[in-house]
């Protein structure tokens, strides 16, 4: 995109060269930039901001750089937020939350939250809440409860072994990744397990505690 040249106003020996991110207009004489003054700013269109001493061509909000960063989104339904680097990500319900420098997620119903970071995932019902990425939480909450209370989280592990032994297997076979679970915490596990073994006569033994 070509810039703009704004040409000098008759009796003005200074005029506009740059707009920055927070709307401050800078000015310069054809040599040096400066601040310039009320009668300046004024002349060439812009607001002079007395309690700053500055030149402005908007006044800044930082909504602005968010609503930017979240224009891959799709929501629908009233007092959904989604935070800083949400992108990529379905909101149908109310009073969800996208706690952000998350992508790709979807989120159906009302008051859950998907965790900072989080990728790849969805929540359905309510009060649920998602804190690992690849994952599939159901909230069961009434609108009284706290968040996460009650729910369903399915999660995938994974591993690839060459020795004999015993092998950890690791949330979505990244290793050392695990799913952290909250204090004071009651959690019922249920396994769905798959095992493939290529070659030779050793035993398969799955160990899962």
């Amino acid at each position: 995109m070509a810039r703009t040249l704004i040409p000098f106003l008759s009796d003005y020996p200074v005029k506009p060269n740059s707009i920055n991110g927070l709307g401050i207009v800078t000015f310069t004489d054809g040599t040096n930039n400066i601040t310039p003054n009320q009668q300046q700013c004024e002349a060439y269109g812009y607001t002079y901001d007395e309690s700053t001493g500055t030149c402005k061509a908007f006044m800044y909000n930082s909504n602005i750089e968010r609503n930017i960063a979240n224009v891959n989104n799709n929501v629908q339904g009233s007092r959904n937020v989604t935070e800083t680097g949400t992108n990529n990500t379905y909101i149908m319900g109310e009073s969800n939350t996208v706690k952000g420098l998350s992508r790709n997620n979807i989120i159906i119903g009302s008051n859950n939250e998907i965790a900072n970071g989080i990728n790849n995932s969805s929540v359905y019902g309510t009060k649920g809440e998602v804190t690992a990425t690849n994952s599939i939480v159901l909230g069961g909450n009434a609108p009284t409860d706290n968040l996460a209370e009650r729910q369903s989280i399915q999660l995938m592990y994974g591993v690839q072994t060459t020795a004999g032994g015993t092998v950890d297997s690791y949330l979505n076979n990244i290793t050392d990744n695990y799913f952290t679970i909250p204090e004071n915490t009651a959690m019922y596990f249920h396994a769905d397990v798959l095992a493939v073994r290529v070659g030779g006569r050793e035993q398969v033994m799955l160990e899962i505690f």
